[in-house]
């Protein structure tokens, strides 16, 4: 197998990249410097460059949400109209184009289920929005397509929530974390061996959840990072409407990932056991 991965300094980007290097696949990694996300033609080139690619992986994306308030119309060229030429590049040259979205393209007002695939976008935040914005180029016919949407995630690169706790339990006694927002951290490691294992199985196109097992809030989430940091000082739990952010998050961010579980053989790891891992695995 040979992959085409964009966005290769990426957090999550260089986790596949060693996960699919572990497991024999030819990896052709394109950074920004290599190829301009926003130029179309650009884009067809560096992948015409190539002979006998099996799928292009777009790990490009704005993450910054509150940022995307005010700068929507970054976070828009970045997850929309990129994705929009990435998909035009996919059709033309007939190779599966690979893709990742988020859980903020719903409302998170369903209180009492998981989302599923099928369950109606409503994003509420500008990032979001533009997510959705991205996801609706892929209805195109006949197009050959994975959309993984993923969730809180963290590696030992990049910037995420993990360190983000770390630096700040460094420096303060106290900590008052949001504790009625939802969701499934995951670790890079373990998606990128979940994408793996989809592109290799070759199950039909669409979109897939696609997180560690369980659901926990940012409050358990920090309460457990804790524990392994050895942090001594207080963490109180918060409401989203105590803790104002530029940009609104969904309170039940929770996804269903049955669609996934389907594929008999892929086992996902308990967010608390990739957690203990994540740290066991500090170099």
């Amino acid at each position: 197998m040979k992959v085409i991965v964009f966005g290769a300094n990426g957090m999550l980007a260089k986790d596949l990249i060693k996960e699919f290097q572990a497991h024999q696949i030819e990896v052709v990694p394109i950074i920004r410097k290599q190829c301009d996300i926003l130029n179309k033609s650009m884009i067809l080139q560096t992948i015409q460059a190539e002979s006998d690619v099996d799928y292009i992986i777009n790990c490009t994306a704005y993450t910054q949400v509150d940022l995307a308030e005010t700068n929507y119309d970054q976070a828009r060229a970045v997850n929309s109209d990129a994705v929009s030429f990435l998909i035009n590049a996919s059709v033309a040259t007939s190779i599966p184009l690979v893709h990742f979205s988020t859980d903020y393209v719903f409302d998170g007002k369903n209180q009492t289920q998981p989302y599923t695939e099928n369950d109606a976008c409503n994003p509420v935040n500008a990032y979001g929005y533009s997510k959705w914005l991205g996801e609706q180029h892929f209805q195109k016919k006949n197009l050959s397509y994975y959309i993984f949407r993923v969730q809180w995630l963290y590696a030992h690169h990049g910037q995420n929530f993990i360190k983000s706790m770390k630096t700040l339990m460094q420096e303060k006694k106290e900590l008052a974390i949001v504790s009625d927002q939802w969701g499934s951290p995951t670790y890079t490691a373990n998606l990128a061996s979940y994408v793996r294992q989809v592109l290799m199985l070759k199950p039909d196109y669409g979109i897939y959840h696609c997180t560690d097992h369980g659901y926990t809030t940012w409050y358990e989430f920090a309460t457990e990072i804790a524990a392994y940091v050895g942090y001594e000082g207080v963490i109180k739990p918060t409401s989203s409407e105590l803790f104002v952010r530029p940009a609104t998050r969904p309170k039940n961010g929770r996804l269903n990932c049955a669609k996934l579980e389907t594929l008999a053989t892929i086992k996902r790891q308990d967010w608390k056991e990739a957690l203990k891992n994540f740290f066991n695995n500090e170099s």
